[in-house]
Order: C-alpha cells, then structure tokens, then sequence
C-alpha cells in the first residue's frame, strides 16, 4: 500500500504533463493581411502544431456589428460561406481558406483559431480592391530633365487613386518599371472618403529616364496577380539634344582661345620673317643665302598656318556641325509643336548663339504657353457664365400637345417568345433600340414603321447582363453599361458598340451598377452605389466626378443628365424615402434647385431633356410630367398606368416621337403584352 502511495504522485504528474502538453498547441502559421482585386482567388493560410485539433475560421464582416461569424468549424462551411473552401492537410495541421472570386462583400477581418475555436487565435484584413487609377498631372510627353543649360528640370506628380472596402486603406507603393527599388520618401498618401484614397508621388525631371514610366502596386497581395497600374512612357525632350548644344558657350570660348593662339603664332612668324628679311637680309647679296632665309621665312609662316587651319577644320568638324544640326532638329520640333502652325518667335539677334537663341526660344514658348492657358482659363469661364445666364433666363419650352395618346404599341419579345423586363431605350437614326434584363441580345426596330429587324448580339463574355444603353449622335454609336456575370458584386463596364454590333472601345464605369445617357459626345453615368455623377469620353476617359453627398439627401440615385458643361439635373428616392426629388447640380454637387415629389407612388426613375431645356420627368406609376429649365412644374404629360412602372423613355426629336418603356408589375411567361414599347406624338 506504502508502494502504491509513492507512485501515485509520479503518474499524477506524467498525467498533468500530458494534458498540458495536448492542451498547448500553437498556431505555426498565421494568416496575413492581404490585398485582392475583385474577383481573383486568394488564400489564407493557418495551421496549428497539433495535428489532430482542428481550426476554426471567423469572419468580422464590414459595416456590421462586431459579433464574429462562422466560416469554417466542425469539419462543414457556415451557411453563409458556402462559396469559399477548406484546404486542409492532417500531416502539417494546416487549414488554408480559399475564396474563389473574392467580393466586396469579403473584405474583412479574418482569424483562426486554433482547438476547436478554444485554442490559440490570429487575425488578418482582406481589403478588397477594385483595379487602381494612374493618372498624371504632368504631360509626359514634354519632360525637361537633366540639362547643362540652366533650365530648371520639371516637376512630376503621379496619382494612384484606389477605391476599396476594408477596416483599413490599402497601403500602395510606386517604383519605375523594371526596378525593384520603391520610391517611398515621396509618397503622400491623402484619403478621399471611406473607401477611396490616392497616393501621390512628386519626382524631379532630373531622376527621369527617356522612356521609363512608373507603376502603382499594392504591396500585399493576395493572389498571383498584382494589384497594380501604370503610366505611359515618359519622353525627356532635353535628352534629344547632345550636350554641346546646352555647353555650346563653354566649346565656343574654347574655340576663341584657340584662334586667339594661332593668330598669335602666325603673327609672330610674319614679324620675325619681315624683320629678317629686311633688315638682316638686304645686306647679304649671295643668292643662295637669299634663298636659304626665304625657305626659313616659307616655313615659319606654312607650319603655324597648317596647324591652325586643322585645329579650326577639327572644331567645325567636332564640335559647330552636329550643334547646327541638332539645332536644326530643334527648330523642326518646334514647329510640329506650335498649335498654331506658325513660328511667333522674335528674329534672330546677330551674334546670338545656339545656346542663347534655345534658351530665349524656351523662354518664349513658355510665355505663350502661360498666355494661352490664361486666354483658356479666361474662355472657360466666360462660357460658364454664359451657360449660367442662359440656364437662368426664361426660356419658351416646346409645344406638346395635350394629353398625348399612343400612336402604336411594340410588344417586344416577340421573335425569342421570352419575356423580360425592358432596361434599356435608345434611337439612334431611324432604329429603335430596346434591352432587357439578364440577356445580352438588344432589339432593333425601324423607329418609323416599328417593324423588327435582327437584334444586336453582344459578344459572350462581353456583357451578360445590361443595366441600361443610350445613344450618342454624333460618335453615331450606343453605350451599353452592365456586368460581365450576374453577380451583383463585381463591377460593371460600358460598352461603346457600332449600330451594327461591332465594339469599339470598353472601360470600367466604377460602380457595380448605373445608369446612362449622353451629353455632346460625352458619356454621363450615375453610380447609385456610390452617389456618383461620372462624366467620361466617348473614348473612356474620366473627366469629372459629381459627389453627391447623402447628408444632403441624395440617396437611391435613379439617373442623371447633363444640361450644360457645368449643370446636372439628377432624380433620387426609394419608396421608403422620405425625400424623393429632381434636384439641379453644379459640377461641385451643390443644389442650385429642386423639385420636391411628396406622393409616395411618385419615384422618378428616368429623365429626359430637350431642345428648349425642358425636362421630362418618368415616374414609377407610369406618369411623365414636364418641367421647365428652373425645375418648375409646367403640367402632366401623360397620365399613370394601371399595374404598369414607366422605366425607361426616349425622345426622337426628328419626327416628335416620344418612346416609353413599360413593364407590368407581375410578369406571366406567355403574356407577350407584359413588356411594351408605347409610341406618342407629341408635336
């Protein structure tokens, strides 16, 4: 008994130490923070040092009360994340997450944790990114760099401008192309609003190479892509010139000291050969010491005159030839370069250098540079003022008639015997073009007998679901905005297609949604995710950005158009909403005028403008009103419809027609009336 009591506190503690032993596992690897583009697949790995435990994952989603979620535990994925998979490997204790095609709604905080979700946890941030911006506000086409002429090397500054959604902004790094140095000590990173920030960079000339360019790169991805942009090519136009032409007064004083010494030695020569010849010579009478001191005389003026005629043929050779001929090649850029076609630059100055007459070129064509950019300043804001004058002055809006009725009714759908939605309204020339929800085909029908003609295919994998189109008279081409896949996180894209189907151009719009219409040759689109007035190219190229704040009420943006350069006429409101208004902006989102809609059933959905400034106003009812350019109401166009939602319309100003789209509140698969195209004139 005695025995068995002294070996009870030995098993007790091999016991002790055991549980211990099992019970203090670690986390060998540990997730983290990573940054992903929308749709890439990543991976977060963690494992634990006991093989046999397992690890739980959680999620801390964005915007939402701290309580965590469940990813992964008890060897199954959480309800809500059945998309995303488990890697795991019993011999390392490893418990990778992989999410496929990250979403917006991914960004988060992530942990693992180790026994069970008892154990040990580590967290990381997934900020999801949507592909960055890089932009330049130096034209780098035209850079002066590293030059000998005194000219002061320009000043870069690159933007990067990143929209994301996560607890924290991405971290970014620029570095040249080619280079893996960063340029970090010149980056100031400036955050625009919660979930868009810009890191700028500012570089002298100097540090710039012929040809180099620069990129933006987020520092800790996630998947094999990098997150990253780039700029163009940068060209250092002061590198296209040797040096001689900027160290031309440095060569040219050379070369007068130069002929300075010749003429010296040959000076020299001519008075020691006189001064033999008559007053050492004359005396002499013997012909043959004549001739000896006239050999003396011939060679101390040839041998002088030799070496200065080839230190001069050197110079010109060397040195005056390739500088007139880079010269040249100056003088033909600058004529290229002139916008205006013609040389303003003041005469050449007798005497003046090449050196002297470049810098005084420089000079002149960076005062009329300054000129013009004030003349352009000056003009811009003289048309603003004028479109302001005009935009305030009272104008006769166009003659409707009263109480307009359909003309002709087209019920689409009728070739492919599928109902759907109608989302889209243009004319463009005598065709009508109608889209519809979740289908890439557009229909096309003559705008004057309404007879359907072969629809417009969109390409697969080009767009498959189209959020709206608008037409553009003078590129003569549609804009068809949508996403490539029918998940509602990913971002949408605009496409600029031919009448005939062929597409010319493509970009991302910046949101996940949106609306379209025209302005010019211009391209408006509201991003109601973002509160967003975008105004792009035909091409694709950003212009301005309209932030319409939600303190100020602008929630559920339905569409958006452009009156003038400087004005936007944008509609707003959900059903839930208690403002629901048409409000007229300026380029900078303040409200110079609204239209207050207090009905409930009113949600203005579309709007339309024409030639005399009048706005049209759609509703959800079916209802169109019309306005004046103050946003006064002026009367009801046409009535409501029952069971019906007016949700696009378009106006063909040649033959006084307008279109408007209609679709039924409940629709049945074989109801070919469900989605319809009314035709009203109203001339």
């Amino acid at each position: 008994m005695k025995q068995k009591l002294q070996l009870w506190p030995t098993a007790s503690l091999f016991l002790f130490s055991t549980l211990i032993e099992l019970g203090s596992g670690i986390l060998v690897t540990k997730p983290s923070p990573a940054e992903a583009l929308i749709g890439q697949k990543i991976h977060l790995n963690c494992s634990t040092s006991i093989k046999g435990s397992e690890i739980h994952w959680f999620h801390y989603p964005i915007q939402q009360a701290p309580q965590r979620q469940l990813v992964y535990g008890y060897n199954k994925m959480g309800d809500s994340y059945s998309r995303l998979q488990m890697e795991r490997d019993n011999a390392t204790g490893a418990f990778n997450l992989i999410i496929p095609s990250v979403t917006l709604n991914d960004a988060g905080l992530y942990e693992c944790q180790e026994e069970y979700g008892r154990g040990e946890q580590s967290s990381a941030q997934l900020i999801v990114l949507e592909r960055p911006l890089c932009t330049s506000a130096t034209d780098l086409t035209k850079i002066v760099g590293t030059n000998n002429c005194g000219i002061k090397s320009d000043q870069l500054l690159l933007s990067c401008i990143v929209q994301y959604k996560g607890n924290e902004p991405p971290v970014m790094k620029w570095r040249k192309i080619g280079e893996q140095t960063t340029i970090d000590s010149r980056i100031a990173p400036t955050k625009l609003s919660d979930n868009e920030i810009i890191y700028n960079i500012t570089m002298d000339g100097a540090l710039v190479n012929n040809g180099s360019a620069f990129e933006c790169f987020a520092t800790r991805p996630a998947a094999a892509e990098l997150p990253r942009c780039h700029t163009t090519n940068a060209t250092v136009i002061s590198r296209i010139f040797p040096c001689e032409v900027c160290s031309c007064s440095s060569s040219c004083v050379g070369a007068i000291f130069i002929f300075i010494f010749v003429v010296i030695v040959i000076g020299a020569a001519v008075a020691a050969s006189w001064y033999f010849f008559y007053f050492q010579k004359q005396k002499e009478e013997e012909k043959e010491t004549y001739e000896k001191y006239m050999d003396e005389v011939f060679c101390l003026n040839f041998f002088p005159f030799f070496i200065g005629s080839a230190l001069s043929l050197y110079w010109y050779l060397r040195r005056y030839r390739p500088q007139k001929k880079q010269f040249d090649q100056l003088n033909k850029m600058e004529s290229v370069q002139l916008t205006s076609g013609e040389d303003k630059s003041s005469p050449e100055t007798p005497g003046e250098t090449p050196t002297e007459r470049l810098e005084r070129r420089i000079r002149e064509l960076e005062r009329e540079n300054e000129d013009h950019k004030k003349n352009e300043n000056k003009l811009d804001t003289r048309i603003q003022e004028l479109e302001q004058e005009l935009y305030s002055s009272d104008c006769r809006p166009m003659d409707y008639v009263d109480k307009p009725s359909p003309v002709h009714t087209i019920n689409t759908g009728l070739r492919t015997k599928e109902q759907r939605p109608i989302v889209g309204l243009a004319v463009l020339g005598n065709s009508l073009f109608v889209s519809h929800e979740k289908t890439s085909a557009i229909e096309v029908y003559d705008s004057a007998t309404y007879v359907a003609q072969d629809p417009l295919q969109i390409k697969e994998g080009q767009m498959a679901e189209p959020f709206d189109i608008a037409a553009c008279v003078q590129e003569s081409c549609l804009f068809v905005i949508g996403r490539l896949d029918s998940s509602k996180d990913s971002t949408s894209s605009i496409l600029k297609i031919e009448p005939g189907g062929k597409v010319l151009a493509e970009w991302s719009s910046g949101g996940s949604s949106g609306r379209l219409s025209t302005y010019g040759s211009n391209v408006i689109v509201c991003l109601s995710d973002k509160s967003l007035v975008c105004e792009f190219t035909h091409n694709g190229e950003l212009l301005h950005q309209v932030r319409l704040s939600p303190s100020a009420g602008f929630i559920h943006l339905s569409h958006a158009i452009q009156v003038t350069s400087v004005h936007f006429v944008v509609s707003h409101g959900g059903r839930d909403d208690r403002r629901r208004r048409v409000c007229l902006v300026d380029r900078e989102g303040n409200i110079i005028e609204k239209c207050e809609i207090f009905e409930k059933r009113k949600l203005p959905v579309c709007l339309l403008n024409d030639r005399s400034r009048s706005i049209l106003v759609g509703y959800a009812e079916g209802r169109i009103i019309l306005l004046n350019s103050k946003l006064i109401f002026q009367r009801n166009l046409i009535g409501k419809a029952d069971n019906c939602i007016a949700s696009r319309i378009s106006f063909d100003e040649t033959e006084k027609r307008l279109f408007v789209a209609r679709n039924k509140v409940s629709l049945k698969p074989k109801d070919l009336k469900a989605a319809q195209v009314l035709v009203f004139n109203v001339k």
